[in-house]
C-alpha cells in the first residue's frame, strides 16, 4: 500500500525522535511501501543541517527551537537547569 499522508509524529521521527518512531511503528505507519527508507534518508538530511541553515529564515528557525525536544533524555535526576540531553 502506498503512503499518502503525513502523520504529526513524523516530523519529531524525522528529527530523531525515537519514541515518535515508536508510535508510528505501533500505529501501522511504518509499514507503507519504502517507509523505513524514506524516513532513514530525511533523519540523515535533517541530521546533517548546520546552525545556519536552521536560522536563515523564521520557518526553518522555528523548527529549530523543536529540535531539543526530541532528544533522548539520558539525566533526568539533577536540577532543573542541568539536565542533560
Amino acid at each position: 500500500m502506498p503512503w499518502s499522508l503525513l502523520k504529526g509524529l513524523d516530523l519529531p521521527a524525522a528529527m530523531g525522535s525515537a519514541e515518535a518512531y515508536v508510535l508510528l511503528q505501533q500505529m501501522g505507519e511504518t509499514g507503507y511501501q519504502g517507509y523505513p527508507e524514506n524516513m532513514s534518508k530525511i533523519k540523515q538530511h535533517i541530521s546533517g543541517l548546520e546552525q545556519t541553515t536552521w536560522t536563515q529564515n523564521l520557518y526553518r528557525n522555528w523548527l529549530y527551537t523543536l529540535l531539543p525536544l526530541t532528544w533522548r533524555k539520558t539525566n533526568l535526576n539533577g536540577p532543573l537547569g542541568i539536565i542533560s540531553p
